[in-house]
């Protein structure tokens, strides 16, 4: 984690990533638009230890929300939006968040929760989706003026409270493609 020795495995592929990509957040969140180009410089970062090509890079294909058993049923848990609108979704997702910070009319906590559940519904990417919608979330409330990545780890935090937090996702998924969800399971 000192960054003093090259990764080995997938697993510290990814850690390394995900490190680089947290320190910038803590260091330089104020330099940081939430845009498109950011989100995916950020996603082109976690993932530039491990070779791949998706990293940067929208989802090419369609996606689903699975649940996977430890008796090996699997269940569609979300259908996330077609990989070909995505692009489209996150621009509008950005534009919708910064315009609604600038009128302040409603909590930036609450708007970065609105943001991070729509950016993990979207699920704009292959991979790295949940890593991102953590990241994104640090970095939104670093910029609302709320330093708690300084004292806490968002990301153990929800690991801790992993059921419950699936759980939330679950409830405030109902009828998000339609656009009649209910936030208030997941901003809870």
């Amino acid at each position: 984690m000192m960054n003093k020795t090259q990764p080995k495995n997938r697993n510290e592929k990814e850690i390394s990533g995900y490190r680089d990509v947290l320190k910038l957040i803590h260091e330089q969140y104020d330099y940081i638009p939430i845009t498109v180009n950011s989100i995916l410089e950020m996603h082109k970062q976690l993932f530039a230890y491990t070779g791949s090509t998706w990293g940067g890079n929208f989802k090419d294909s369609d996606n689903q929300i699975v649940t996977k058993y430890a008796d090996g049923r699997e269940e569609v848990r979300f259908n996330p939006p077609k990989a070909f609108i995505t692009p489209e979704l996150v621009k509008n997702l950005c534009d919708a968040y910064n315009q609604a910070i600038q009128k302040d009319e409603i909590s930036p906590l609450l708007l970065s929760g609105a943001f991070i559940f729509d950016f993990v519904s979207i699920h704009p990417f292959r991979d790295g989706n949940g890593r991102m919608s953590r990241l994104l979330m640090l970095l939104t409330m670093y910029k609302a003026g709320f330093d708690v990545g300084k004292y806490i780890s968002i990301e153990r935090s929800i690991e801790d409270t992993k059921t419950e937090y699936y759980q939330a996702l679950k409830e405030s998924s109902a009828s998000w493609n339609d656009n009649q969800n209910d936030y208030l399971p997941f901003l809870d």
